[in-house]
């Protein structure tokens, strides 16, 4: 694979699943995007904390910093 894109949800919590996915990513040198949905959940921040202990660079992007993205016509990603 070129790339793994691993969804969670905040509100679910890490799952075994999840767990998984991290580590055969790992195993196989595969580039990993991570995606945390219902961010504005209490857990949240426990989430992304789990996910930048993973030996994986970690980066949030605030809805102001996505705003901005955004409007950039210099920008060349397409934020949904």
């Amino acid at each position: 694979a070129d790339l793994a894109v691993v969804v969670v949800s905040a509100k679910d919590g890490i799952e075994s699943g999840t767990e998984s996915a991290i580590k055969l990513c790992k195993k196989n040198n595969i580039p990993t995007v991570f995606f945390v949905n219902k961010i504005d959940d209490e857990n949240a921040y426990a989430i992304v904390k789990f996910i930048s202990h993973q030996n994986v660079i970690a980066k949030v992007i605030e809805e102001d910093e996505l705003a901005e993205l955004r409007k950039d016509p210099e920008n060349d990603v397409n934020f949904i």
